[in-house]
């Protein structure tokens, strides 16, 4: 990607585009896609202007809820394993103030793109049916530790709504989730991180392990988080361990007493993992990971 700013009149303009080649690299081959011939997709493109302690943000970037990443190796960093948020359009704003030369007090809030499914198979994200942005915003409080230590704890929140039509009506959905960050850093070498999350229908972030809605179309509810140790034994080399869990909600899933078929619901993600870092430079570094992924499934099957 390209990084870019310029300062203009007390005014500093930031802005970036960045790509990786996730877009159909994992596809069949009968796609005409195979790993030897990944398609660039776009992960940020936005632009931030600053001004005191003000921003204005407009473009694609990362969510504002849960904005932790553990240090780990795999492409997916806990997604539908405890870590919920991803990327989507949105216009943002920032605050921060001092409370002392010790504290720190800091807000954002934003209204975002609404991504969903496709319930009704019309070829139309329900998100966009719903006509409506999501919105999401956090509070956070930031501290000194000792001389080189730090904290900051968050407070995150999201809701958003999508529609879709069946033959008797247009029915919605709701999208919403409360969340809980954690970062601390009692000196250079030890950093503790952590991540709690409850919320509905959380499929498009990452929560839920991908479920949005059941057969009756009620949101799926879900609950999890993750927590990681870091520590730097010498300058260039970093040990992570992490754990992470997502769980539903089992009394969501619900299907009709009249189905036949059976109804298969994952029933919880977890994934425990170990790191470790190197840098070989200060832009590249050198990771071995070793984890383990749990799933487990939950089967419904129903006669009238």
């Amino acid at each position: 990607g390209l990084d870019f700013f310029w300062s203009e009149n007390d005014v500093r303009t930031d802005a970036r585009v960045e790509f990786d080649f996730y877009g159909l690299g994992a596809a069949p081959a009968s796609l005409t896609s195979m790993e030897n011939k990944a398609a660039p997709m776009l992960r940020h493109a936005y632009m931030k202007l600053t001004k005191g302690h003000w921003s204005l943000l407009a473009g694609q970037t990362s969510d504002i809820i849960s904005p932790l990443v553990p240090k780990t190796a795999n492409y997916t960093v806990l997604w539908d394993q405890g870590n919920i948020g991803y990327r989507r359009p949105q216009v943002r704003v920032s605050a921060w103030e001092s409370l002392s030369d010790h504290g720190k007090v800091s807000a954002a809030a934003g209204l975002f793109r609404t991504i969903g499914g496709d319930i009704d198979r019309d070829g139309i994200d329900d998100g966009a049916d719903s006509g409506l942005p999501s919105f999401q915003g956090r509070v956070a409080l930031g501290a000194k530790v000792r001389e080189n230590g730090s904290m900051e704890l968050g407070f995150s929140a999201h809701y958003g709504t999508e529609e879709y039509r069946t033959l008797a009506a247009t029915k919605s959905v709701e999208s919403w989730s409360w969340n809980v960050d954690l970062r601390y850093t009692p000196c250079a070498r030890w950093e503790l991180l952590g991540e709690l999350f409850i919320g509905d229908n959380l499929g498009a972030y990452y929560g839920g392990v991908g479920q949005t809605v059941n057969p009756m179309q009620m949101e799926i509810g879900s609950r999890g988080g993750l927590a990681e140790l870091s520590f730097r034994p010498v300058d260039k080399v970093s040990l992570n361990g992490g754990y992470g869990v997502d769980n539903p909600e089992d009394d969501d899933f619900a299907i009709s007493a009249i189905q036949y078929d059976p109804s298969r619901f994952i029933d919880k993600n977890s994934c425990i993992f170990g790191s470790v870092m190197y840098d070989l430079t200060g832009n590249v570094t050198a990771m071995f990971e070793l984890s383990k992924l749990s799933t487990t499934y939950e089967y419904r099957w129903m006669r009238g």
